[in-house]
């Protein structure tokens, strides 16, 4: 089994919802400028549909690396590699001082989250006073 050729498919299957998904979280938090972190990235394609609409700076994390070599190829594809910083971290230490993010994006991820308070615990360390999360799974739901 080629867990690159799994990643892509999935991403694939998904591809349509990102631009939409994008679109109602600029639209709810009118963020549109500053920094963004996209926490469990997979491919990154969230991030890349908001970098496609506004003027973020995007942070894709991911603690896999085929899903990081993914992102990067997706990124590069995409002529966004001056608006996308990718890294490979697990979602219970983000790199960052605390209130680097305007906006903090996760997808799909959640559930495979061993500890979710401390995930979450480290999403609220690195956002900004005035912040916002969007994060769940199929769809996210938004705070």
């Amino acid at each position: 089994m080629n867990k690159h050729a799994d990643i892509e498919r999935l991403s694939l299957l998904f591809s349509e919802v990102y631009p939409y998904l994008a679109h109602y979280i600029t639209d709810k938090y009118g963020i549109k400028t500053g920094y963004c972190l996209d926490v469990g990235s997979g491919a990154g394609l969230l991030g890349i549909s908001l970098a496609k609409i506004t003027d973020l700076s995007i942070v894709s994390i991911d603690d896999d690396s085929a899903s990081i070599d993914i992102t990067v190829k997706n990124i590069l594809f995409e002529g966004l590699a001056h608006r996308k910083t990718v890294i490979e971290t697990d979602v219970y230490y983000i790199p960052f001082v605390d209130n680097s993010f305007d906006l903090i994006v996760s997808r799909g991820s959640v559930f495979s989250w061993q500890d979710l308070p401390g995930a979450i615990k480290e999403r609220y360390r690195v956002l900004k006073p005035g912040g916002k999360i969007f994060c769940g799974g199929a769809w996210a739901a938004a705070k």
